[in-house]
């Protein structure tokens, strides 16, 4: 999805005018039209007025918001400030229209990247928690290669304690099976399309590639490109295999 120069003009606009606060807008008939942020705390998250969502909900094509909040927090990490949180995921799929995520300093805004919308490409991806990441990977791999379609999970970045701040959720072990996955208890028979879990400096399962044969597995690790790598060089991390079986 893009906007038009008209649009991202407006809506840039709209973002520099409400920093530091995270500014809120829809896309509407071909229009951008600004909102209000109603909420409590409006350097850290968005709300727009239940009244003024349900006049626009029928026709809604799009909400896009700004993230400002994550500048200092994030400064000196190798985070995508764009990164939705659990909250911006769950909008999306209670909304059921793309939601954009913009970043901005209060002079000018990122391009937008996108929540509800075809999968990119699956090679040489950049990595945005929670929309490019290793779980999206191999969810998209699924959807475009099995035409099987995953259960996308509302997750927040961080969630397997590398902040420092302690372990969210065991989001891989907690998750496998409810997706419909078995595990594959003798790792010498992996095959074709096989999910391979790793656990790579935290304290919890957090890592996930698909076994693609031939040794080679597709993966999409933390501030690289997604890739197609060498299944050995992991081999060290690896916790769990586990194999598409279904969901009853």
């Amino acid at each position: 999805m893009q906007l038009t120069y008209e649009q991202r003009c407006a809506f840039r606009d709209h973002v520099v005018a409400e920093y530091p606060n995270e500014a809120v807008a829809i896309l509407h008939g071909g229009q951008l039209i600004p909102l209000e942020n109603v909420s409590d705390t409006p350097r850290e998250a968005f709300k727009v007025d239940p009244h003024v969502y349900l006049r626009y909900s029928e026709g809604l094509e799009a909400v896009l918001h700004s993230h400002t909040h994550e500048l200092e927090k994030f400064m000196n990490q190798d985070i995508d400030l764009r990164t939705p949180s659990a909250r911006d995921m769950q909008g999306q799929r209670d909304t059921n229209v793309p939601w954009g995520i913009v970043s901005t300093e209060g002079e000018d805004i990122s391009e937008p990247v996108w929540l509800g919308v075809a999968p990119a490409p699956l090679r040489g991806r950049h990595f945005v928690h929670g929309i490019w990441d290793c779980y999206s990977i191999v969810r998209d791999y699924y959807l475009m290669e099995r035409d099987i379609t995953l259960p996308d999970y509302p997750r927040n970045i961080n969630w397997w304690g590398s902040d420092g701040q302690g372990i969210d959720e065991n989001f891989y072990m907690d998750k496998y099976a409810e997706a419909g996955f078995e595990v594959v208890t003798d790792h010498s028979t992996v095959k074709k399309d096989d999910v391979v879990l790793m656990q790579i400096r935290a304290e919890v399962t957090n890592h996930a590639a698909v076994y693609l044969g031939d040794n080679k597995i597709l993966h999409h690790c933390f501030g690289m490109l997604s890739c197609e790598d060498n299944y050995n060089r992991w081999g060290k991390y690896v916790t769990l295999i586990v194999r598409y079986k279904g969901t009853k």
